[in-house]
């Protein structure tokens, strides 16, 4: 728990030091222990990945979020930034 507070508050200090922020989602990743498929759709439901983009948000602004899967790197669309940080509303 103290570890992960840490963690948590460090999030806009590091987010405000970088010029991007890009979702890292590899083709077929599957969890090694829950077999679960880790891809951009699982990425933008999971809390903690949605406080590390709305960090980075606060600190940068959305522009320059981008995505690198198996198609290279894009930015990231705008419903899927703005999907991510409903949960914050």
């Amino acid at each position: 728990p103290e570890i992960q507070r840490f963690a948590i508050n460090s999030l806009y200090t590091y987010a405000k030091c970088t010029d991007a922020f890009i979702v890292a989602c590899p083709p077929n990743l599957v969890h090694a222990e829950t077999f679960e498929v880790l891809d951009l759709n699982r990425y933008q439901k999971r809390a903690w990945c949605r406080a590390e983009v709305l960090s980075f948000c606060c600190a940068r602004g959305p522009e320059q979020v981008y995505i690198c899967d198996g198609d290279g790197v894009r930015q990231a669309p705008d419903e899927m930034v703005e999907s991510m940080l409903q949960a914050f509303r």
